[in-house]
């Protein structure tokens, strides 16, 4: 089998070289497309430091490598692929990891038999089939790492599937990766309830084709019925969305702590988009298309978008880019009053 060597952050990855032209079909998972998250993730892991972690699903071992370089803690890397673990191996010793564990096994029955801090759900498809073995591996308190790809589920482009793996009704729109990202984590919230967990997001975001949530989670049945009461149903085109999370999916304090982290590593990139999740935080539920209220306004021409927020804000409302869309603006101001500004 052919093998190649990549550079990703700190790391250097040995894999077979298909995982690069075919991930898919190729005999150990990579994917490429989803480095920005694990830069992400691997920055936020440096701020939270847990003693223990669990790379499930570990592939080429990239997470587990990434994160022992911001902290050197216990990681167990976990999969059912011979070919993964052995690659994930590989990949530990020549990064330096000293204090790891090769674990083939289910992760369902990896999870429910130990004891952790930390958590890496990074399935292909769906990760509902493992919150709750999660949830049974934290002792008081843990961060548990999500990673969903399941994206046709979540912003109804599948509502049966998503009524199935999230117990949950979608809405294929305009502002429907909101929506999934906040059934994803509504998902997560009650399924922590189960065990008297609460959580709280630190780190939600969609990118490409994924979504993904970092939330802390915490032992206590009065905490995790507050929980509940973040979660819930909205309505848009006449239907019913949810349930699902209707609180802030980011936490101000750690996002600040994160941009500050990009920028002292040059991280200029990921500090932008890390702004733009901060905008978002207290903002109202869901964004509007900004070419759509131009439409509506019968000219036809669209404000600089900038230019647009700036008039919003001059009226007194709040206004901000999201980071869902391009196109996508989430203010407080009625639509009417959009509409009359954008004239």
């Amino acid at each position: 089998m052919d093998e190649v060597e990549i550079k990703e952050g700190e790391v250097k990855l040995l894999m077979p070289s298909d995982c690069l032209n075919s991930k898919y079909d190729s005999a150990v998972f990579y994917n490429k497309d989803k480095t920005f998250k694990r830069d992400l993730f691997t920055l936020a892991f440096s701020i939270l430091k847990p003693k223990t972690t669990a790379d499930c699903m570990c592939g080429t071992g990239v997470i587990g490598c990434r994160f022992y370089k911001e902290y050197p803690s216990k990681f167990f890397f976990v999969d059912l692929n011979p070919s993964a673990l052995k690659y994930a191996e590989k990949n530990a010793e020549s990064n330096g990891l000293s204090d790891f564990s090769i674990e083939k096994a289910d992760v369902n029955v990896f999870l429910s038999t130990h004891k952790l801090d930390c958590v890496v759900l990074d399935p292909f498809g769906s990760p509902s089939h493992f919150i709750d073995s999660a949830f049974r591996s934290f002792r008081k308190k843990g961060f548990l790492f999500i990673s969903s790809t399941d994206a046709a589920n979540l912003c109804g482009a599948k509502p049966k599937a998503c009524l199935r793996h999230y117990d949950a009704f979608p809405l294929d729109n305009f502002f429907c990766h909101e929506t999934g990202l906040r059934i994803l984590l509504g998902y997560v919230a009650r399924r922590g309830a189960d065990f008297d967990f609460s959580i709280k997001p630190l780190l939600s975001f969609k990118h490409a084709h994924y979504f993904a949530v970092l939330v802390e989670v915490e032992k206590s049945a009065l905490k995790a019925n507050d929980c509940l009461k973040k979660i819930g149903f909205a309505e848009a085109d006449g239907k019913k969305i949810g349930k699902m999370w209707l609180d802030d999916f980011n936490d101000e304090s750690f996002i600040n702590l994160m941009i500050s982290k990009a920028l002292e590593r040059g991280m200029e990139k990921h500090a932008e988009f890390l702004e733009l999740l901060r905008g978002e935080i207290g903002m109202p539920l869901f964004y509007y298309n900004i070419h759509e209220i131009a439409s509506k306004t019968g000219k036809g021409g669209v404000k600089k978008f900038n230019s647009f927020i700036d008039l919003i804000k001059e009226k007194g409302f709040k206004a901000v880019r999201t980071h869902f869309n391009v196109l996508g603006l989430k203010t407080n101001a009625p639509e009417e009053k959009l509409i009359e500004l954008m004239k």
